[in-house]
């Protein structure tokens, strides 16, 4: 049975719908050496079609050859085809990625040439000079994400990182507080002009994003709860969740809702906006405090004067779910409260608290049981 001709909208290409009903889309690259060189495209559906022969189009004008195509080349290309489709805080890293790690160590092997021995002595060569083996991995899973385009696009017939062993990464113990040290830390918030949002990261376990994102809208001090429902990123834009479960809506202590009562006192004495979407922690100057700038420019002065352990913000989220787990309070309530996607990954982060559960549940079912 022919091929069923699909009309075609301006500037979609060649586009046809098979018989067994996959959508075909193919672009002509023009002539080299005598031959007529072609690149196909398929999906199931038409707009998945449409899509790829877009990114063909794209291809078209910088790459017409595939076989002399460099990975610099290629991995350039790559970073301008995704940005418009990825959030800034993922673009960002694999653009260091390329031009840190990858360009310069094999930028120049044609992207056809590309063997996994290659993509292993990549791995060595970063590790002995220096970089960290979780880098590394990091490093590896945007080469291959990169490759896995490619393959797409058609330009190689399968990705050379596949399979590769990237190093293995030990897994960076969390940094929490002791009781004693939680005390401490609040003592040290007193006065402190934001100490009311290091104790409402401690509070409620959000992440720095979060917690800098938020506006008086979000706060409801009769109810004494806050909705959790965007984060503001290290380039000042602020987004929404990535997952449904990250917007939330959590209960917090008297001593959270306390904090935010006297910050707000503060705030309506430097004249700052404290109703509607008026952000809640800002600083001197109104503007957002960045994820980046709050741990070293406003956390560390505080610890340093409490004599405390150096940590970093996320370590105030921990430390809210490691002693809510401690306090036996249920998994499930810890990781709706963090905003996790599921509960395996609080369990999975928080591991190192379980034994203590788990002689919590045996005195409970000794007592129960009568022994």
């Amino acid at each position: 049975m022919p091929q069923k001709r699909a009309r075609r909208g301006r500037g979609e290409g060649s586009i046809s719908q098979r018989s067994d009903g996959l959508w075909v889309a193919s672009i002509s690259l023009g002539v080299h050496g005598k031959k007529r060189t072609r690149r196909v495209a398929y999906g199931h559906t038409k707009a998945e079609a449409i899509a790829k022969l877009h990114d063909l189009q794209l291809l078209a004008g910088q790459l017409p050859d595939a076989g002399n195509i460099t990975l610099e080349t290629w991995l350039t290309r790559w970073l301008e085809l995704i940005k418009p489709s990825i959030e800034p805080g993922t673009h960002q890293p694999y653009q260091i990625h390329v031009k840190k790690h990858l360009v310069p160590r094999i930028g120049g092997v044609k992207l056809r040439q590309l063997r996994p021995v290659d993509v292993e002595l990549l791995y060595a060569r970063l590790l002995k000079e220096g970089v960290k083996p979780p880098s590394v991995r990091k490093i590896g899973t945007t080469l291959s994400i990169a490759l896995n385009h490619a393959v797409r696009s058609q330009l190689i017939p399968s990705n050379p990182a596949h399979g590769v062993r990237r190093p293995k990464a030990a897994k960076a113990a969390i940094q929490v507080f002791t009781p004693e040290q939680v005390a401490a830390f609040v003592r040290a918030c007193a006065g402190e002009r934001l100490g009311p949002l290091f104790l409402f990261i401690l509070d409620s376990g959000c992440r720095p994003g979060e917690a800098l994102a938020l506006t008086w809208k979000d706060i409801d001090f009769a109810a004494g709860h806050v909705s959790l429902t965007k984060s503001l990123e290290n380039s000042g834009r602020v987004k929404a969740p990535k997952t449904p479960r990250s917007r939330r809506q959590v209960e917090l202590t008297k001593i959270g809702i306390d904090a935010l009562h006297v910050h707000r006192k503060a705030m309506l004495v430097e004249g700052r906006n404290v109703r509607g979407g008026g952000t809640v922690f800002v600083n001197i100057s109104g503007g957002h405090i960045l994820p980046n700038d709050v741990t070293r420019g406003h956390l560390r002065p505080i610890l340093e004067r409490a004599k405390l352990p150096a940590v970093t913000c996320y370590a105030l989220r921990h430390t809210c779910a490691t002693l809510l787990l401690a306090a036996n309070v249920n998994p499930k309530i810890v990781s709706e409260r963090l905003g996790h996607g599921s509960i395996s990954i609080t369990m999975d982060t928080y591991s190192h608290v379980i034994p203590g559960m788990q002689r919590g549940a045996v005195e409970a079912l000794a007592k129960a049981l009568g022994g």
